[in-house]
């Protein structure tokens, strides 16, 4: 029975992820253990099948409990948050795992070249890089932009009508993918570890620009949905609001200043998942209609 260790469990991925093997953690087919550090969280997460264990990827000075919890696990699943220490909080889970004897690891990155010179695509792939230098087998997924994600620039006006605001011309068209779809892909490689070893998986099923989502969810939602485009000013007063990590905030600005002068025209690439998911993955009007009802 394979065991897998979950990093990462408790995001929009993670929660797909365990909704799509919980049905076999219960039935015996495989074990879940789910690292977290927030209490509230473990207790939200608790069920049959599932075991949750207190984990702090900030904590430096864990490594022999770390390996302890992941020996006798055959996958890791990482997806860590997005600051730079992203570096060393994969470096850490990763020595455990493989102190531990886990076999294969599958990664959350983000679809880019492999000669990009945004900041914090490159720390992903620094990552993938240690991953297979350690000599695990594994997987690479690599999303583009989060359906989830728009939420973010989404605000209801005064008379009731939508307005999206980013800091991308209105017709720069970009690639999407729901969240949701990317735990459930998770999923059926976890179950099928041997068939998708060494594979890279970029995932964007949807290429739209903000204007053609304003359309979009404007039609779904049956309201009038405008996008406004915000100058570079108020684009980098969102940026370094206090508590943000100001490496990837500034990272995020230069990944914004390639898109706009076109130097990163993988931007907007798409591909074909309905082999990978058996289904047809979620399309922005399906997002749309599922979780942005209330908006």
């Amino acid at each position: 029975m394979t065991r897998i260790f979950v990093v990462g469990g408790t995001g929009t991925v993670g929660r797909a992820l365990l909704g799509k093997l919980r049905p076999d953690a219960e039935q015996g087919r495989l074990t879940l253990q789910v690292g977290t550090r927030t209490p509230d969280l473990r207790a939200q997460f608790a069920c049959p099948g599932v075991k949750l264990i207190k984990l702090d990827l900030n904590d430096r000075f864990v490594h022999r409990d770390r390996v302890d919890v992941l020996e006798g696990c055959e996958a890791l699943f990482l997806l860590t948050g997005y600051t730079v220490d992203m570096l060393c909080q994969s470096k850490g889970i990763l020595d455990a795992a493989k102190a531990a004897g886990v076999r294969h690891v599958v990664h959350v990155g983000i679809h880019a070249s492999e000669t990009t010179c945004v900041p914090h695509i490159g720390w992903h792939q620094y990552i993938e890089r240690y991953i297979e230098q350690l000599g695990f087998t594994w997987t690479h997924l690599r999303p583009n932009w989060f359906m989830q994600n728009l939420r973010r620039f989404i605000s209801r006006e005064g008379d009731g009508s939508l307005v999206i605001r980013n800091h991308l011309p209105a017709g720069l068209q970009v690639s999407w993918i729901d969240a949701r779809d990317i735990g459930w892909l998770a999923a059926a490689i976890l179950r099928d570890l041997t068939r998708h070893a060494a594979r890279t998986y970029p995932l964007a099923t949807e290429r739209l620009s903000f204007s053609d989502i304003a359309e979009t969810l404007g039609r779904s939602r049956g309201k009038v949905c405008r996008y406004e485009e915000i100058d570079f000013e108020s684009f980098l007063a969102q940026r370094r609001k206090p508590g943000r990590d100001a490496a990837y905030e500034d990272s995020i600005v230069s990944y914004y200043q390639g898109l706009r002068g076109g130097l990163i025209p993988e931007c907007a690439d798409v591909f074909d998942l309905r082999g990978l998911l058996g289904d047809s993955p979620a399309t922005m009007a399906d997002f749309a209609l599922r979780e942005m009802a209330s908006t």
